[in-house]
């Protein structure tokens, strides 16, 4: 993967519009990672080669995913406080935040989330170039531009309620990063002008 995405936020490669490998955009035939869900590649060649790189930040990724599960549980999320009850964007920031500094803690002896840590199968080793490209997948995968609803969220919610629609998600072909959900396609394409898109 090449370094230059970890200072090129808006890049396509981090919300699933262009291969994390090669970075060659893509019309919707990429492959997901089947761990994360959330990495996407040309195909098995790309997957393969960005695998030594992508093997810590898949973990990471899951880790993440399993907080947030165990967040959206009825009983754990009246607990939480109003910053980490928001959803949308920010929200899940938020939550990749709390997440990270609860892993920064956890081989200290007074740390109360070793166990949490244990649970959520985090791995060891994490460098700050893999928390950096755990973020940068995180903070940038789809979120709709109208109701600021995010697909990492999303997904949670419609796994722990099977009998709900499917959300579906569409960029702008253009600029591969301004996204809406299924709900909002039609007011997502009025109101994304040619104006809006070149500021990507």
């Amino acid at each position: 993967m090449n370094l230059n995405l970890s200072v090129n936020p808006t890049h396509a490669a981090f919300n699933g519009a262009a291969c994390l490998s090669c970075m060659i955009p893509n019309d919707g035939t990429l492959v997901a990672c089947s761990a994360c869900k959330h990495a996407k590649y040309c195909n098995k060649t790309c997957q393969k080669k960005d695998w030594k790189e992508h093997k810590v930040v898949c973990k990471v990724l899951q880790s993440f995913q399993r907080m947030l599960e165990s967040l959206f549980e009825d009983d754990n999320f009246d607990l939480l406080d109003m910053n980490m009850k928001r959803l949308g964007r920010m929200g899940l920031i938020e939550k990749f935040g709390y997440f990270k500094r609860l892993m920064d803690t956890r081989h200290l002896k007074e740390s109360p989330v070793g166990e949490l840590a244990r649970m959520l199968q985090f791995p060891h080793n994490v460098s700050d170039k893999a928390w950096t490209l755990a973020k940068n997948l995180v903070q940038f995968s789809p979120c709709c531009s109208i109701c600021d609803k995010t697909k990492y969220e999303q997904d949670i919610i419609e796994m722990n309620n099977p009998t709900i629609a499917k959300t579906s998600w569409k960029s702008c072909p253009t600029c591969k990063f301004g996204w809406s959900c299924s709900d909002h396609f039609d007011e997502y394409q009025q109101k994304h002008t040619p104006e809006i898109c070149k500021t990507y």
